[in-house]
């Protein structure tokens, strides 16, 4: 999902191009992510999660190994939407697993764990596209990945053979056809939820901008401190390595505060590393930045991801999918935005200021959405 954050630089001058352009491998990633939503919620619900999971990790080899072997810039953005839509059905539906075998007390902590795994996948995989960039080069990034999804595809498979998941009776006796349609259908429920235009709004405006922002951040860092693409991507490590420090206190903190207060605790947080980040003196600063920036993101969008789960308790994996949806299409619109913006008018400071403004914004919202919530219910 990340790994072309810190190659930015090295893709347009491999490719003889802007900015904007070569941004289309994130926003196409993201586009094809998001859309695809509409497609494994449903499959999900009527094949098992597992099973689905364990088909796109397959797919998924074939996207990154494209990838790989891109003559042109345009073939690598079609890997790179092919990737987005294969990949759709791995955390979403994941995280929809996890709803359904949690207790509501226990599922915001388990989420949280959870998620240690992707800020770890996340942080990898910007390593290894700034380091790889920097030495043997960007292709070999993704023959990696390829290769460490053709192992994890090959266990998948071999454990659903010897224990094969249950698929939910009432929607397995449905045809394969029927039960997608249905599925499809009941996203106009979901809307009809207390507080789910709401909550599907904040989350499209968070992915929009917060997490957009974020994909610069490389890009900012070997600009404006004149440092390796493998520097850069340490300060995303640092992000990563503070929600994994988020992800290990969770069960502690959830203990002690509400929901609504580490969301706007996270807010606060990731809002001072976006002004933090523009006004720091050196890179090593820099890095501190990260591990406050990514802990408190992580604490805002945990809050989101379990309130996802609990939205629709009848079809988590349909409601968990509008999430993921509307998530990375407002990534997608975000990153084009922004990239768009940088080119243009060279507005870094600007775009961080926006970035800070947003993650207050929707810790403040969320604050709203859930008193609404809680009189609703």
């Amino acid at each position: 999902m990340r790994v072309c954050d810190s190659m930015l630089p090295a893709l347009a001058v491999q490719f003889n191009t802007s900015s904007v352009a070569v941004a289309g491998c994130i926003s196409g990633f993201a586009i094809a992510y998001g859309a695809m939503q509409l497609v494994y919620g449903p499959l999900a619900d009527h094949f098992g999660k597992p099973r689905v999971i364990a088909w796109v990790s397959l797919g998924c080899v074939v996207g990154t190994g494209l990838a790989s072997l891109a003559p042109t810039l345009y073939a690598l953005i079609f890997a790179r939407v092919l990737t987005g839509m294969t990949a759709a059905g791995i955390i979403p539906i994941a995280m929809a697993h996890i709803g359904d075998n949690s207790t509501s007390e226990q599922r915001q902590a388990a989420l949280a764990q959870f998620i240690s795994a992707t800020i770890l996948g996340a942080m990898m995989g910007q390593l290894i596209g700034g380091v790889a960039s920097d030495t043997v080069g960007w292709r070999w990034a993704f023959a990696l990945i390829a290769l460490l999804f053709v192992v994890a595809a090959w266990n998948l498979r071999a454990s659903l053979r010897a224990g094969p998941a249950q698929v939910q009776p009432a929607i397995a006796s449905r045809s394969t056809a029927a039960s997608v349609m249905s599925g499809l259908n009941s996203y106009r429920a979901n809307f009809a939820i207390a507080g789910m235009p709401l909550f599907l709004a904040l989350t499209f405006f968070q992915g929009g901008v917060n997490i957009s922002a974020m994909a610069f951040v490389p890009s900012f860092v070997h600009d404006h401190f004149s440092v390796s693409l493998t520097r850069a991507s340490l300060v995303v490590v640092g992000y990563a390595l503070g929600g994994l420090v988020y992800a290990r206190s969770a069960k502690w903190l959830l203990a002690r505060l509400s929901a609504a207060q580490i969301a706007l605790i996270g807010g606060l947080l990731q809002a001072a590393s976006f002004v933090c980040l523009v006004v720091v003196p050196a890179w090593s600063v820099a890095l501190i930045v990260g591990l406050l920036g990514g802990f408190g993101s992580t604490m805002l969008h945990n809050t989101l991801q379990a309130q996802a789960t609990r939205m629709a308790p009848h079809a988590t994996g349909t409601a968990v999918a509008s999430f993921a949806m509307v998530l990375f299409l407002g990534q997608a619109l975000g990153v084009s935005t922004i990239a768009w913006l940088m080119s243009s008018y060279g507005g870094t400071s600007v775009m961080f200021g926006l970035a800070c403004a947003s993650a207050l914004l929707s810790a403040f919202v969320y604050l709203r959405f859930n008193a609404q919530r809680q009189s609703s219910i």
